[in-house]
């Protein structure tokens, strides 16, 4: 490296870029709700004194992650229209199915649909994730795509 140089490492160029950091933060805040709905929907159902737990835990993953496999073709679309509102859509709207579990949950418990009454919420929850993903890759430019591709690993 000559005299003068500045080594820039990839890193460093991330944290300092802020619309880097809020979109993180975004997504962070985003899937520590998705999860901590998780663990409220297995409390919900009888939590850890069950004997089944392991069974409901695969029922809520799967739920969560089927929407994933079924609309990821048609998710696509979020990076066609504005992805921003794309996700502040796709949150308000997970957001507002998080609320409504309290009184879902027991109405769905009512009509008889035993453990899948906590999977619903997920599967519908899940669905709005999947336009969220493509729509977080989006806001990343082509050039940064291609910095954090070619980044050395480590």
């Amino acid at each position: 490296m000559a005299a003068g140089e500045r080594e820039i490492r990839f890193p460093n160029l991330l944290i300092q870029n802020r619309n880097f950091v809020l979109i993180w933060c975004a997504y962070g805040i985003s899937a520590i709700g998705d999860h901590l709905s998780e663990m409220a929907l297995l409390q919900q159902s009888g939590g850890f004194a069950r004997t089944d737990i392991t069974r409901v835990q695969a029922l809520l993953t799967f739920g969560f992650f089927l929407p994933y496999m079924l609309l990821g073709p048609l998710a696509g679309c979020g990076r066609i229209v504005q992805p921003q509102w794309t996700m502040i859509g796709t949150d308000l709207i997970r957001a507002a199915v998080m609320l409504s579990i309290p009184f879902t949950v027991p109405l769905f418990m009512r009509l008889g649909c035993g453990d899948y009454s906590i999977v619903l919420p997920l599967l519908v929850t899940g669905a709005f994730a999947a336009f969220f993903s493509p729509a977080r890759t989006a806001m990343i430019p082509p050039s940064c795509a291609r910095i954090i591709s070619s980044a050395p690993t480590p």
